[in-house]
């Protein structure tokens, strides 16, 4: 067994890392072996990070966002209560590119062997907004969390922080459609 992040080793590059999102898990050719990819902050960033499923050494990781500001009296690094929990969706793999979704307003692809940013879609957010969550000893068990889906080249998604559900363009992000209380617009 391996572990990164905070309780990792010393010489961990991932050490200032929060991870806060489930891992994607992909064991394919056209991937290279067993990756978990999955979505970590810094004090700045969101970062999208591929690390290798066997070893748990960092692959590539890619800034994907900066870090919302949310609120004028910021009790921890992502602006909010410190009660307040803020994950991302775990991200996905599909035809060569890793889709992730932070649920602070960007969507983003990129290349799944290079770590290359390949395309991001930013969506208005609702941030700040409580998330409910139940605490169980050390287990976070989170709700609003929404998959990513995809289906006939697109990517299909209901972010946590937003009000509509969107299909995304699996090439370049742009947007199909989008479906608001008002009905489907563009």
């Amino acid at each position: 067994l391996w572990r990164v992040g905070r309780g990792g080793s010393k010489d961990n590059e991932l050490k200032r890392f929060t991870f806060v999102s489930l891992p994607g898990y992909v064991d394919d050719a056209a991937s290279n072996g067993e990756k978990l990819y999955t979505i970590a902050v810094n004090s700045e960033a969101y970062y999208l990070i591929a690390l290798d499923a066997n070893t748990g050494k960092v692959i590539w990781k890619t800034a994907i966002s900066q870090i919302p500001t949310g609120s004028n009296n910021p009790r921890n690094p992502f602006g909010y209560a410190n009660s307040e929990t803020f994950m991302g969706t775990p991200p996905i793999y599909y035809n060569g590119r890793v889709f992730a979704a932070t649920n602070a307003g960007i969507i983003a692809a990129v290349d799944a062997s290079t770590g290359q940013p390949v395309w991001a879609y930013q969506y208005t957010s609702k941030l700040p907004y409580t998330r409910r969550s139940i605490r169980s000893n050390t287990a976070l068990i989170l709700s609003q969390v929404n998959p990513l889906i995809i289906t006939q080249g697109q990517l299909l998604t209901l972010p946590a922080d937003g009000s509509e559900v969107m299909g995304l363009s699996t090439m370049d992000g742009s947007l199909l459609w989008k479906t608001s209380s008002n009905g489907i617009s563009q």
